[in-house]
């Protein structure tokens, strides 16, 4: 989830940062409802960050989980081949959904894009590395507290 979390907030700052930006102004409205303004200004604020979240969640689990399962029984788990994987990933998905929707000058967001999976990417490896198992000598294993500590 660290990073989906990380993916997101990289391909989301741009936008993030305007968002926020706009949505300190105060209405126009004098009759407005504090509460409501507020809440509406918030997610005005937050809505790039969660786009974007929402994205690099549905990368990840389409592309991401199949690449590890992938590079897993290759023996292939390196964080250079996530950090690669995730900006091509993060590189043409921009492209191809703008292709499809016929939007053909907003290419930009393939850069923006392959930083949000180069992000991801790296995160994902720093993460997959703190997962590998201890390995424990034969005789040994009854000498082990749960923790991973010797009795005696």
């Amino acid at each position: 989830m660290q990073a989906v979390l990380i993916g997101g907030v990289v391909g989301a700052s741009p936008f993030l940062w305007l968002t926020i930006w706009l949505s300190t102004y105060p209405s126009a409205n004098k009759n407005s409802d504090k509460l409501s303004e507020f809440g509406e200004a918030l997610w005005f604020a937050l809505l790039p960050l969660t786009i974007s979240c929402a994205i690099v969640l549905a990368a990840a689990i389409v592309i991401g989980l199949p690449l590890t399962w992938f590079l897993k029984r290759r023996e292939y788990v390196s964080g250079g081949a996530y950090v690669v994987a995730g900006a091509g990933a993060g590189l043409l998905i921009p492209i191809v959904t703008l292709f499809f929707a016929g939007i053909l000058d907003a290419y930009w967001f393939a850069l923006l894009g392959a930083f949000s999976g180069a992000a991801t990417g790296a995160s994902w490896s720093r993460s997959m590395r703190g997962l590998k198992p201890r390995v424990v000598m034969q005789g040994e294993a009854n000498s082990l507290l749960p923790s991973g500590e010797r009795v005696g």
